[in-house]
């Protein structure tokens, strides 16, 4: 196989291929898995796969503005790059090891952007709750506890907004909270991404009790309730947000991989990379 020019061609977004393809490693795949099957963010995109023989070795997920990739080896990565507007500026997002190749065949505009850290959890990984609080799921009953949570800014709906969607729609999401004798001091929101693989999508603790360990402790009540009912378990965040990472870790989160992020320009000729 390894002879074998790698060809690329441009399939529907239901393409069986791609999401067979992706779901071999379904944890570092999860956001372009759900960008595919469930449009998310929503748009018009192009998706592209590089096949060698009868082997797919990569997939492209290309936007107006972006370039999301997939791939087992630099040369495919190189063959996809190939497929792209030199003249178009795109963030192109790579995982693990591509970052090097990556780099070598586009001109960066030097654009900061945060790298994503992904991590999961498994039960027995999962730290004890060691707060004096009690961790379980939101519900209507809650309401006056919830309206009671401070709002964390003026463009994040409100608390209760979540947790009554939640109630509604137990299949997609999911609120846990830590309660004590002050009230409720924090609270995590999860819902569904791709299969049966949920993200954690907020943690929130009170003004009042930060850097006093509620945010582990809610988070690892939350983690454990949900890992409990068979779901997997994913944790992003920049690799600047140290408090969220760290709160991540405490509870006994793992790292599974890192999305790297540049924006900028493909070279005009990228075997070579160079101009």
């Amino acid at each position: 196989m390894g002879c074998e020019v790698i060809q690329c061609h441009e399939v529907g977004e239901d393409d069986a291929s791609v999401g067979a393809y992706l779901r071999r490693d379904i944890l570092s795949n999860t956001s372009i898995l759900e960008c595919v099957e469930r449009g998310v963010p929503p748009g018009p995109k192009q998706v592209w796969v590089a096949s060698q023989g009868e082997d797919v070795v990569g997939v492209m997920i290309a936007g107006s503005d972006a370039a999301d990739i997939a791939c087992d080896r630099p040369e495919g990565l190189r063959a996809l790059l190939k497929l792209l507007d030199g003249s178009h500026q795109y963030l192109f997002m790579v995982r693990g090891e591509l970052r090097t190749e990556l780099v070598k065949h586009i001109r960066c505009t030097g654009d900061a952007v945060d790298d994503v850290v992904t991590l999961t959890v498994g039960a027995a990984d999962i730290a004890p709750v060691d707060a004096e609080g009690v961790v379980r799921k939101l519900g209507a009953s809650d309401r006056a506890l919830v309206e009671a949570f401070p709002a964390s800014g003026d463009h994040e709906p409100e608390l209760w907004r979540f947790v009554e969607w939640a109630e509604a729609h137990p299949e997609a999401q999911v609120v846990y909270g830590i309660i004590c004798e002050a009230g409720l001091v924090g609270f995590v929101q999860a819902g569904i991404s791709v299969d049966n693989v949920w993200d954690v999508g907020m943690i929130r603790v009170h003004d009042g009790h930060r850097r006093m360990g509620w945010g582990k402790a809610v988070l690892a009540g939350a983690s454990r309730a949900i890992v409990q009912e068979g779901k997997q378990l994913l944790y992003q965040a920049g690799v600047t947000n140290r408090a969220s990472l760290a709160a991540a870790r405490a509870a006994g989160y793992r790292e599974v991989c890192r999305t790297h992020a540049y924006v900028g320009f493909v070279r005009s000729v990228v075997d070579g990379g160079a101009d």
